[in-house]
């Protein structure tokens, strides 16, 4: 029905908008997935070198006093674009079959705004003129 369209559109584009705001992003474009790989190991605490590298020992950097933080990656980008929809599909099943088990409209705007749910009638096609 053209109602359920219309709520799905309206309720996939609410969604859309609230997630976008809602959801973190930090920017890496990598879901919070466990394991060391997912890890933001920032910037470096420390100039030094790693331990394994063939330098002076006073130039190696001590593990454990220089640490960097690591927090684990989080961004969201792209779940809204993939949210969305779905729930407009379920928007539009519910209000179609709604409707069709009850008998009624789930229409609920302003009459003023029936204009956007109401069927256009077939246009009626003219019979072509001759150029004779």
């Amino acid at each position: 029905s053209p109602t359920a369209g219309l709520y799905a559109m309206i309720c996939g584009s609410l969604l859309r908008v609230i997630l976008e705001f809602a959801l973190p992003k930090d920017g890496n474009l990598i879901l919070p997935f466990n394991g060391d790989e997912f890890l933001d190991y920032g910037t470096p605490q420390s100039s030094g070198f790693p331990t394994f590298f063939d330098v002076e020992p006073e130039l190696h950097w001590t593990p454990g006093e220089d640490q960097c933080p690591q927090t684990r990656l989080e961004d969201y980008t792209g779940v809204d674009s993939l949210c969305a929809p779905l729930f407009s599909l379920i928007v539009f099943l519910v209000v179609q079959f709604g409707e069709k088990h009850t008998g009624k409209s789930w229409y609920c705007f302003p009459a003023s705004w029936h204009w956007l749910v109401e069927p256009v009638p077939k246009p009626v096609h003219a019979k072509p003129v001759d150029d004779d």
